[in-house]
């Protein structure tokens, strides 16, 4: 956590909150009913975490570190992704790939879902969503 902090404690967050029933993905709500949908920096969302301040229903979930003007470029400079991770399809697409998405009226640099990727996930231990659950607090 100190280096993310260090490195990224002024980025500018704004928490989801898992919402048992809704259809948004996940069951996440940006901003979520319960935490008022107030941005915050990264460092003050890891101390709420720290001080056990935050419930295991809300989260940073995928809040992107390449986006140019609210990422987290010294973060970025640092991270070493593993070779198995390293391809992205959207990056470097077959040409089948490319057919598909044409055939659906979808251009990459348009509808790239992961484009400011990668991204950062900031829980209490215990976090949960409609996706996954937290049983070992990692």
């Amino acid at each position: 956590w100190e280096g993310v902090e260090q490195d990224c404690g002024a980025l500018k967050i704004v928490p989801d909150e898992y919402i048992r029933g809704s259809r948004t993905w996940a069951g996440l709500v940006r901003g979520g009913p319960s935490w008022g949908g107030h941005a915050r920096n990264l460092s003050s969302w890891i101390r709420a975490i720290r001080s056990g301040n935050v419930p295991p229903h809300v989260g940073i979930f995928d809040k992107s570190l390449a986006n140019r003007t609210n990422g987290c470029a010294k973060l970025l400079e640092r991270l070493q992704i593993p070779v198995y991770f390293q391809h992205d399809l959207f990056k470097q697409p077959p040409d089948s790939f490319l057919a598909a998405l044409q055939a659906e009226g979808l251009k990459l640099d348009q509808d790239d879902p992961f484009k400011e990727h990668p991204s950062l996930f900031v829980q209490a231990p215990g976090f949960e969503s409609a996706t996954h659950t937290d049983t070992v607090a990692s």
